[in-house]
């Protein structure tokens, strides 16, 4: 796995002194190989527009999740 492989290369984990410091070095390190291995969105808010990929069952289950909360409001 590309991520695996670029966090152990990329790693804090030989450094030796405080946890916290390895801990924020690791954190950064993860973060800068997921962004160059799988890529940056702008993400979208709480709307939920990115819904177009669910099945029609999981459509029916939120609609009635919605009828149901309105009818106890």
């Amino acid at each position: 796995m590309e991520l695996d492989k670029n966090v152990g290369e990329d790693g804090p984990c030989k450094d030796e002194g405080d946890a916290n410091n390895m801990w924020e070095k690791m954190a950064t390190c993860i973060r800068k190989v997921a962004a160059e291995v799988l890529g940056m969105t702008k993400g979208s808010g709480c709307d939920l527009k990115d819904a177009w990929w669910w099945n029609e069952d999981v459509q029916k289950a939120i609609k009635e999740k919605k009828e149901c909360y309105k009818r106890l409001y």
